[in-house]
């Protein structure tokens, strides 16, 4: 899926800047880059609470977190670490009805 114009960006998130211990969770990140509290941040999908297959908000991150905390991978491969849930939805089916992104698969 794309925004018209713009990209829906996943990133494994994991528990300590060395990246040796996954946290069984994926950050998407979509939408402009803005300028929040001096940093950089965008919004996003992630999970809320610190455990694997974690339930999901929508929320802002910073570039410096994404950057010392996730490494980015395809959507096939979040999909397998994380399945996002936003109530009984899928967060990806709400960003598409929100964003009114297209389905680019």
């Amino acid at each position: 899926m794309r925004l018209i114009g713009q990209v829906i960006t996943f990133y494994h998130e994991f528990k300590d800047k060395r990246r040796s211990q996954g946290s069984g969770n994926c950050v998407a990140t979509f939408g402009s880059w803005s300028l929040c509290g001096g940093k950089l941040v965008r919004d996003a999908v992630i999970g809320i609470f610190d455990q694997p297959n974690s339930p999901v908000g929508i929320t802002a991150v910073a570039k410096e977190y994404l950057r010392d905390l996730c490494r980015r991978v395809r959507k096939r491969a979040a999909r397998k670490l994380h399945r996002y849930k936003l109530g009984n939805r899928s967060a990806r089916e709400w960003v598409i009805d929100q964003y009114r992104v297209a389905r680019d698969d």
